[in-house]
């Protein structure tokens, strides 16, 4: 029988917190956009940060807009430039 989705999402949530940037990546996405699970942008705050450390660049835009819009965080014009930069290399 195949896990269901709250399993699954379990797990990929179980790699990301032991720091497995590429999962970090994926779930800061499917929290901010509310993709298959509910929208939590403080999850996707947190993922996508560490997935932008990492150097995922559809991460670090994603982050720079956050910070850029003020969605889920406050507005911080100079981090969403950096972040931008970051992601256009």
């Amino acid at each position: 029988m195949e896990p269901r989705i709250d399993e699954k999402l379990k797990a990929c949530i179980a790699l990301c917190e032991e720091g497995d940037p590429e999962m970090c990546a994926f779930l800061g996405k499917e929290f901010y956009y509310g993709l298959n699970i509910p929208q939590d942008l403080d999850r996707a705050l947190r993922y996508l940060t560490v997935a932008a450390a990492d150097g995922d660049a559809v991460s670090q835009f994603t982050l720079g807009f956050m910070y850029w819009s003020g969605r889920g965080t406050e507005p911080d014009i100079d981090k969403a430039y950096e972040l931008f930069l970051k992601a256009a290399e």
